[in-house]
């Protein structure tokens, strides 16, 4: 699954990692890319909804059959371009199927995940974009290097998502309806999931589930975390752009300060989640993530002359606070979701994407116009920092209105207080037997 996903996000960040060749080859104008970044965006958003019927007809199938049309797209269609338009025709095509899986992917790994496990697992998915954004650096180094040309980086993108997606198809699995329309809490509740899925009434679940998702934790959270990412997205698309015109690296050492910064994020991820897991809070590592990700970002807006190694170090850290941000959020997110109706995850990812977007749709609108043409001026960059700041500043906030404790302490005691609920409903259903109290019972450990 995480495979997969970095592959989709290689195909979606290919054209960032060739942008310098890319521009010129295709008499592409700064202001055309990035608007063609909005549509691409907008198109995403829109489907999203698609993805939503994930609830209704699962997830495993989507994320196969969506990505093998993506890799023939990538391989076979956009390297055919030879105008700006054709390009942006394919590319917006891409970013049909891209919506989906953005909505499919995730909910199919929560679907096997408790939420004591949730953060790790969120943050192992979202290496999807992650080591996209690293493969993509990595990859375009040695590519351009060898074939001095921008379709070689795609066609080597759409082919690797085309392998991957064909062995997901033989290894990937789906619950039932009844067994994912569950919140389930932790690992011992798969017998008690089982058993109230004999009885869930998946039609009634359901109905309305627009109107059930549509509330401000979930819609207000989806927008807030749209303003965490706008320096993630302006990574994604104009990094190399100003490393190479602003910071007057060439273009393999750009794309190796990229490597860095994706390679430490990725960790991040990982290691945060895990973190956020043990101590069964999100919202403290949201808090300060956003926090160092703001000192950081003011870091690197005054660096107008560094060395390699000192930008690296900035850039270290500021992916690594990202990390240690959006991980505890995603899973935070889902659970917000589960908390209102756990049959709805995919709806309320959809909405997530749909408000992700609409800011990253924003963001493509007005960039041009703050960092100045035909390829930014350091003033201008300078301003937009500011704007990244900004969005950092107004996501911490937003964590007031989602679910889950502050403290572990409290977080701690609501778990004991869970596995004595989980523990006494399969003593009810005659899943555990009454004197069943200790680890190696046969029943649950509610210490």
């Amino acid at each position: 699954m995480i495979l997969s996903g970095i592959m989709v996000y290689f195909e979606d960040y290919a054209a960032g990692g060739v942008s310098p060749i890319l521009l010129p080859s295709l008499h592409m104008s700064l202001d055309f890319y990035s608007y063609l970044i909005v549509v691409f965006g907008i198109v995403g958003g829109a489907a999203s909804y698609f993805g939503s019927f994930a609830d209704r007809f699962g997830r495993a199938n989507i994320v196969v059959f969506v990505g093998i049309l993506l890799g023939l797209i990538t391989a076979f269609g956009i390297p055919t371009a030879h105008s700006a338009w054709a390009f942006a025709i394919w590319y917006c095509v891409l970013g049909l199927g891209d919506g989906i899986i953005f909505v499919a992917a995730p909910a199919l790994v929560r679907d096997f995940t408790p939420q004591v496990g949730r953060a790790t697992a969120m943050g192992a998915i979202t290496l999807g974009a992650v080591a996209g954004s690293l493969v993509t650096s990595f990859a375009a180094v040695r590519v351009v290097d060898a074939y001095h040309d921008w379709q070689a980086l795609f066609i080597v993108a759409g082919l690797a998502g085309i392998g991957i997606s064909l062995v997901c198809f033989f290894f990937l699995r789906e619950l039932t309806e009844e067994l994912r329309g569950q919140k389930v809490v932790t690992f011992q509740e798969e017998k008690l999931a089982e058993i109230r899925a004999e009885t869930i009434d998946t039609e009634a679940a359901t109905a309305g589930r627009w109107r059930q998702v549509f509330r401000l934790s979930i819609f207000g959270s989806a927008i807030a975390v749209g303003l965490f990412l706008i320096i993630y997205i302006t990574a994604v698309g104009y990094f190399t752009l100003y490393f190479t015109e602003i910071l007057k690296f060439s273009v393999p050492k750009a794309n190796d300060l990229e490597t860095i910064y994706w390679g430490v994020n990725c960790g991040a991820l990982l290691l945060f989640g895990v973190l956020s897991d043990v101590a069964r809070v999100r919202k403290p590592f949201m808090v300060a993530g956003s926090l160092g990700a703001i000192a950081f970002t003011a870091l690197l807006m005054t660096e107008t002359h560094p060395s390699f190694g000192a930008l690296a170090i900035t850039l270290a850290f500021l992916a690594g606070f990202l990390g240690c941000g959006f991980a505890p959020w995603f899973a935070s997110f889902t659970e917000t979701v589960e908390s209102i109706n756990p049959a709805l995850v995919a709806t309320g990812l959809a909405m997530y994407g749909f408000g992700a977007r609409a800011v990253g749709a924003v963001q493509g609108l007005v960039i041009p116009h703050v960092i100045g043409s035909p390829l930014g001026t350091a003033s201008g960059w300078h301003t937009w920092f500011f704007v990244c700041i900004g969005g950092l500043v107004v996501f911490i906030p937003s964590t007031l209105i989602m679910y889950g404790p502050w403290s572990p302490r409290r977080a701690a005691r609501d778990l004991r207080r869970h596995e004595q609920e989980v523990e006494a409903a399969l003593r009810a259903e005659g899943a555990v037997p009454a004197d069943a109290t200790a680890p190696g019972a046969g029943g649950v450990t509610t210490a």
